[in-house]
């Protein structure tokens, strides 16, 4: 319960009692303090009925209790998006890094050493090696990159689930 979020419920608590007062006038009768050493707060409603000051008090507070768990069930909704969504893309990227490791850089190595090869005995001029050589960086860079992002969305997904290890 937030002191600030008093006011924000006088329209809703108007609608719930029927009352004749204004919702600014009931707002104008509320008052509400955090305690000091809890995560509670003390609401006081002054008025001159005691029964209205009860009611309006009471509304109130289960006004601001409601929004309190609608936003706390809009906070784990939430959650559980950023959640999946890391999920998702921690397995596509697991994804990549197993092709590059089983198909791609090993085909890349391949070529480097065919190539290699090929200008050993002259079949190829430097730059065809270059190139293959080239080529091998490249993918080897993709693999780090797809590694560290893959690595990255795992510890997004051990922040959203408060663990380090999965």
């Amino acid at each position: 319960l937030g002191v600030g979020r008093i006011q924000e419920k006088p329209v809703l608590v108007k609608g719930k009692l029927k009352s004749d007062r204004l919702a600014s006038e009931l707002l104008a009768m509320v008052s509400a303090e955090p305690a000091a050493d809890s995560n509670t707060i003390t609401v006081k409603v002054v008025g001159p009925d005691p029964v209205e000051a009860a009611e309006v008090a009471d509304e109130f507070v289960k006004q601001t209790i409601l929004v309190k768990q609608d936003a706390d069930k809009q906070a784990v909704v939430n959650a559980r998006k950023a959640l999946e969504a890391q999920l998702a893309l921690a397995a596509r990227l697991r994804q990549t890094v197993q092709i590059y490791e089983s198909s791609l850089l090993p085909q890349v190595r391949a070529s480097v050493a065919s190539a290699l090869a090929a200008y050993r005995v002259g079949n190829v001029d430097f730059l065809t090696l270059r190139q293959a050589q080239l080529r091998e960086f490249e993918v080897s860079t993709e693999l780090a990159e797809a590694i560290a992002n893959h690595n990255k969305a795992v510890a997004e997904i051990e922040l959203l689930v408060g663990r380090t290890s999965l």
